[in-house]
């Protein structure tokens, strides 16, 4: 991302996930003045596996019970079920992350989704 590593430049400002920052602080690309803040309200992203065939669930159940691959998600600043690891990468590098986030919107359901797509469809054409 440019973000981090040119700085503000004609941006001062950008939306990224919070695992981007975390990750970039923790190979020293946040830059003085870089700051994570939270919207309120905020939307957590959840990252979804469909396995299609059984190696794939096996992945799927590894990547959320193995210690290894939880310490490895939250090197890359991702939150896992390990929030120990998430919470340890973040202060070890500075970065002040929400330790909850409680203000959090819901996605839309698939039905509203797709009645916004519908929509968009209709708009053009």
């Amino acid at each position: 991302m440019e973000y981090l590593t040119v700085g503000m430049g004609p941006s001062p400002m950008v939306w990224i996930y919070e695992a981007q920052f975390v990750e970039a602080a923790a190979h020293g690309q946040v830059k003085p003045g870089m700051v994570l803040l939270y919207p309120s309200p905020t939307v957590l992203s959840k990252h979804t596996l469909v396995p299609l065939k059984p190696s794939g669930d096996r992945l799927g159940r590894l990547l959320s019970t193995d210690p290894r691959l939880q310490r490895l998600a939250a090197e890359h600043g991702f939150r896992s079920n390990d929030t120990g690891s998430f919470a340890e990468v973040a202060a070890a590098h500075g970065v002040p992350v929400a330790k909850d986030p409680i203000d959090v919107v819901d996605i839309p359901s698939y039905d509203t989704l797709e009645h916004l797509l519908e929509g968009v469809a209709k708009s053009y054409g």
